[in-house]
């Protein structure tokens, strides 16, 4: 059985590269994605001390997806895209499990306000 160690060696737009599930993917994820995934990170979450089971890239790039439907437009964002945007405004990550595509990351989502 093939081992996966926490680390990887980068990210696509799948995800963390190598995986244990899916091919390697040779896409990076689109700017544009990263761009609107930075600009929610922004607005929506900030940094915390340890990495948390609830920072979990697959549920909030979906998070992200919602957000940008309430302005009316459809947006798709790539899980290596919201990776590759929490890595630039410097948040950590950590595999999800071994070999995951997955991450989880150093960072609390803030309540909307109604």
């Amino acid at each position: 059985m093939k081992s996966y160690p926490d680390k990887w060696e980068r990210v696509s737009d799948n995800g963390l590269e190598p995986n244990r599930d899916w091919p390697v993917d040779p896409e990076a994820p689109a700017q544009d994605q990263v761009d609107v995934c930075r600009e929610w990170l922004r607005l929506h979450a900030e940094p915390t001390k340890n990495i948390r089971r609830a920072a979990y890239s697959y549920a909030l790039k979906h998070v992200v997806e919602k957000w940008v439907a309430k302005s009316g437009h459809h947006k798709y964002v790539s899980n290596g895209a919201f990776i590759a945007a929490a890595l630039q405004e410097g948040y950590r990550a950590k595999r999800a499990t071994s070999g995951s595509l997955n991450a989880r990351f150093n960072m609390q989502v803030r309540k909307e306000k109604t």
